[in-house]
């Protein structure tokens, strides 16, 4: 991709995180659906805080997991030459919950796993992993951010109460900006 098209999708990005509409048009100009869910995943990442038991170690990279089906394709590897709270992204492609560990902060669950879910996100629920899908029903199920697409726009709503109980901190410009915060009023995310 040319230095015009990086600026492009950045600005994109930058775009659908604060929540300005979207056209067909312009997903359709050239920029893929998982494209724009790419860069949506690194810019989420810098409106959350992980608590240090998140990673293996001082070092340890920043992991954006997919769990499932990749539907990306070659779309995320451009983080790989980013970062996040200091520390590199490294993506990795995982086919089973067992696959999850310290090296995942963000896990994508692919809608391959729509079946499993709920009981993918109960054994996540307390992990300090920030857990995403464009799957209906993701935040009902205890899923922290659900990708909404409507009417050629991405947008995402949160679970507040699940990121509590997975030791996640979200920035209240992030929540301000979501279509809807479910759990809010959950007294320390119970």
């Amino acid at each position: 991709m040319s230095g015009n098209g990086h600026r492009r999708l950045r600005w994109l990005a930058v775009l659908v995180l604060i929540g300005l509409p979207i056209g067909l048009n312009v997903l359709a100009d050239g920029l893929p659906q998982y494209q724009v869910k790419a860069a949506l995943l690194y810019k989420l990442s810098k409106f959350v805080e992980w608590p240090a038991s998140a990673f293996a170690n001082e070092n340890a990279p920043f992991g954006i997991c997919v769990l499932g089906r990749d539907p990306f394709g070659d779309s995320l590897e451009p983080l790989a030459r980013k970062a996040v709270a200091g520390r590199r992204i490294a993506v990795s492609r995982l086919q089973a919950l067992s696959q999850v560990d310290s090296d995942c902060q963000i896990v994508y669950l692919s809608r391959s796993e729509e079946q499993h879910a709920g009981a993918i996100l109960q054994t996540l629920a307390t992990l300090p992993v920030l857990t995403i899908s464009d799957m209906d029903r993701f935040n009902a199920q205890a899923g922290i951010v659900q990708l909404i697409t409507a009417r050629g726009r991405i947008r995402f709503s949160i679970n507040l109460g699940s990121a509590r109980r997975a030791g996640l901190r979200i920035s209240a410009q992030l929540l301000e900006i979501a279509v809807k915060v479910h759990g809010a009023h959950e007294p320390n995310g119970s």
